[in-house]
Order: structure tokens, then C-alpha cells, then sequence
């Protein structure tokens, strides 16, 4: 939850005109797809990871 936050930040950054201010340009929106899809396929990895250890280890 907390990474979608941050990356739901970031991009909202992105179209705001602080940007402007410090001369950067939004992203592409297939970029924006691209890091998505890594961004979710990190997560569901990480978690199956995680799912898979404590299956194993039983706490």
C-alpha cells in the first residue's frame, strides 16, 4: 500500500506546475505504462516470496 502511494504521488507530481518551475517534463505515457507493469510485477513477486516463506517457516 504504501509503495502505490508514493508512486501515485510522484505522478501526480508530474502534472503539476511545480515542474515547470524547476524545468523538468512530464513522462511519456508509455513509460508511465512500463514502469506500472515493473512496478506491479515487483510487488506481486515480492509477495509470493513472502507468501512462500512463511509457508515454510509456520510463526
Amino acid at each position: 500500500m504504501t509503495t502505490l502511494t508514493t508512486v501515485a504521488i510522484t505522478v501526480a507530481l508530474s502534472y503539476t506546475p511545480i515542474l515547470a518551475f524547476i524545468s523538468f517534463q512530464p513522462l511519456p505515457l508509455s513509460l508511465l505504462n512500463l514502469l506500472g507493469g515493473i512496478i506491479a510485477l515487483c510487488i506481486t513477486t515480492a509477495e509470493c516470496a513472502k507468501h512462500n516463506f512463511y509457508r515454510q517457516v509456520k510463526f
